[in-house]
């Protein structure tokens, strides 16, 4: 364990104790310069703060928990990356929550992770209603809600908005020559499925495409549904097929490489961009959600809910985008 001081550190910067006291908890503006030169002398001596004497001080764990629905999902494992890059800067760790998609799961870790175990909780829910969970909340514990929207939200949120994308993507099935496009979506009602799916609607709506040439399908989750309702779509006719997330993507493409399908010869495949779907080498159109940009902003407006208690809800909207390949 190192054995120097933060009084050392202050000495080295030339500083007062209690800016380097600010400089490593954030509890008050550092001009840049000085930060600077407080983190300098950090790595310099190698300083190692005392979280466990600071968070009996100050009556914080330095620790956040992130409830995810599904842990294996590569679009959680990019935002947690994001996150815990965010808050360890501030002296934070990241604890971990999966609930398998189960409310049930859900509500008994937001009760315990909030009983004292974290300072704050980031969230992506299994819920339709933030009223379903907020009597397990703690009355001003910090919340962020991210990826899916909970109606009656009173919380800060990050979410993707995939309206502009999905109408790119079907106009761009139609422009290839497609005649009857097809959709697979989970079959539940949570955000953001549902959102994909009615923009979707949308998007055909306003291109004008006949709706006996729409064929929409929900899988269950967590089986090979997927192969049967493309081979259902395929049999109808349907050469251009979106798919509503990036795992129901992975199923499609695992699926036309069963069924000895060439892309973009005897079918269109468009989803959500995945790094283990290699789109570049596939050379398929995908649609790319600004994962990355999520798990930093969660991070971050953490981070500022924890100092700003007070401070007006947010709501911040993304944007994916649409890559034609």
């Amino acid at each position: 364990m190192s054995s120097i001081t933060m009084k050392e550190v202050a000495v080295r910067a030339g500083v007062s104790l209690a800016t380097v006291s600010h400089v490593i908890n954030g509890t008050r503006y550092v001009s840049k310069e000085t930060t600077e030169r407080v983190m300098d002398a950090i790595k310099e001596l190698s300083y190692v703060p005392n979280l466990a004497a600071r968070s009996f001080k100050m009556g914080k764990r330095y620790t956040i928990g992130f409830i995810i629905p599904n842990i294996a999902n590569n679009f959680f494992s990019t935002i947690i990356e994001e996150i815990e890059t965010v808050i360890s800067k501030k002296g934070y760790s990241l604890l971990l929550s999966n609930t398998k998609e189960s409310p049930e799961r859900e509500l008994n870790a937001i009760h315990n992770l909030s009983s004292g175990m974290v300072d704050g909780l980031i969230l992506a829910s299994t819920h339709q209603n933030f009223q379903d969970i907020k009597p397990t909340i703690p009355d001003h514990f910090p919340v962020i809600c991210v990826d899916r929207v909970l109606k009656d939200n009173e919380t800060d949120v990050v979410s993707i908005s995939s309206q502009d994308a999905l109408y790119d993507a079907a106009k761009a099935l139609l422009d290839c020559g497609h005649k009857k496009l097809g959709f697979i979506a989970y079959s539940n009602i949570r955000s953001p499925n549902m959102e994909r799916l009615e923009n979707f609607k949308k998007a055909v709506e306003k291109l004008e495409v006949p709706m006996e040439n729409v064929y929409i399908e929900y899988a269950l989750i967590g089986t090979n549904h997927v192969f049967q309702l493309a081979d259902h779509l395929y049999e109808n006719g349907v050469t251009g097929i979106l798919a509503a997330n990036n795992l129901i993507t992975l199923d499609l493409i695992r699926w036309s490489m069963d069924r000895h399908l060439a892309l973009k010869t005897d079918v269109d495949i468009i989803g959500y961009y995945a790094e283990e779907l290699f789109p570049e080498m596939l050379n398929i159109s995908s649609i790319h959600m600004p994962t990355s940009n999520m798990g930093e902003l969660a991070g971050e407006l953490m981070l500022h809910r924890l100092q700003h208690p007070n401070a007006p809800i947010v709501n911040h909207v993304l944007h994916s985008n649409f890559i034609l390949r």
